[in-house]
């Protein structure tokens, strides 16, 4: 069976970790990420996860599918490069 001895699972992450590639075009700074969802911790999470990866958009943060539509519409439709909608929501859902 041979030597075993125990892996430390958070160094042998930390080990397959690399670097993110540069983007190979530059990033639209005109441009938000658009979050919808109807629990404020998913909101808080979500936003910190995308803004801990140093994308430098705004993200816009609303707590149901119809503020959703209501952002899309009132501003120029490419407004936003990425929409991330919750599948369960009041109002409307991001089904």
């Amino acid at each position: 069976m041979g030597d075993s001895k125990p892996v430390d699972l958070e160094q042998s992450r930390l080990a397959e970790r690399v670097e993110a590639p540069a983007p190979k075009r530059p990033v639209d700074l005109s441009k938000k990420i658009l979050v919808a969802d109807d629990q404020d911790f998913n909101l808080v999470a979500i936003k910190q996860a995308i803004e801990s990866l140093k994308i430098p958009l705004e993200v816009v943060c609303v707590a149901d599918g119809q503020s959703a539509i209501d952002e899309v519409e009132k501003s120029d439709k490419k407004t936003f490069a990425l929409i991330l909608l919750d599948y369960s929501m009041p109002y409307k859902s991001g089904l």
